[in-house]
């Protein structure tokens, strides 16, 4: 749990204010570490842990400076070498070889913007709310993260002001797109200890509202993940973030 806690902190965007806890977390696991999983597991990946929050310091979210797309990318470059010769020379020749052929001809292949959310899957089926009408759609994709109407996993929500939401439906109106939405009416802790657990927006939730509301797309702040077990419900949010609306 110290553990976890303390590289969700170090994973987000908006808990600059947690990193003295998340040091202090750190310090804690490393020190009690050949306490809990013995002495022959201690090597030099566990005390790297200690300066993990130097690197959030220098380069924001861990996200930022991880090395894994580096290393899961090494095999497809490995793939164009032919022979021991030249190895360089080798990559260059196949990566000109297929930027040469790359021709992107379709408007969907563009990136898409974190403020420029692009709405698909067209339907009629509701539900509506008030007077708000027009296209109705069941897809909202940003580019770091995707919000589905149709499949329940994918259609929960955190909002700017704190609610845990269910996606209902996304009406574009004027140009502007709305989402419809239920929203949980009782937040609570999942846990304590070591730190309250809605600081780092993890919730036991309740009492799904059957009033339905609306309000403009800009008010998502991240994608949560709901889990159902024992009668009760928690939420806590995916790495899907919005921070530039």
């Amino acid at each position: 749990m110290v553990l976890n806690i303390a590289m969700l902190i170090l994973l987000s965007l908006d808990r600059t204010f947690l990193l003295q806890y998340a040091t202090e977390l750190l310090d804690f696991f490393v020190k009690n570490f050949d306490n809990i999983y013995g002495q022959q597991f201690v090597s030099h990946s566990v005390h790297a842990l200690l300066h993990l929050c130097d690197d959030y310091y220098l380069f924001g979210p861990l996200d930022n400076c991880l090395a894994f797309g580096f290393e899961n990318y090494m095999k497809k470059i490995k793939s164009n070498l032919r022979k021991n010769e030249k190895p360089l020379e080798q990559i260059v020749n196949r990566y000109y070889e297929k930027y040469e052929k790359c021709v992107i001809n379709n408007s969907s292949n563009k990136p898409l913007m974190d403020n420029q959310p692009v709405s698909k899957h067209l339907h009629d089926n509701g539900p509506l709310v008030d007077n708000l009408t027009g296209p109705q759609y069941y897809t909202l994709m940003f580019k770091s993260l995707t919000i589905k109407i149709k499949k329940e996993s994918d259609s929960f929500i955190l909002t700017k002001n704190g609610e845990v939401v269910k996606c209902m439906n996304f009406v574009q109106k004027d140009g502007i797109i709305m989402l419809i939405k239920k929203k949980f009416n009782i937040l609570l802790p999942y846990f304590e200890d070591p730190i309250n657990s809605t600081i780092i927006d993890i919730f036991k939730i309740k009492k799904l509202s059957s009033r339905l509301k609306y309000w403009i797309i800009y008010n998502i702040k991240k994608k949560m993940m709901v889990l159902h077990h024992s009668g009760v419900s928690h939420a806590h949010y995916s790495y899907g973030h919005l921070n530039k609306f």
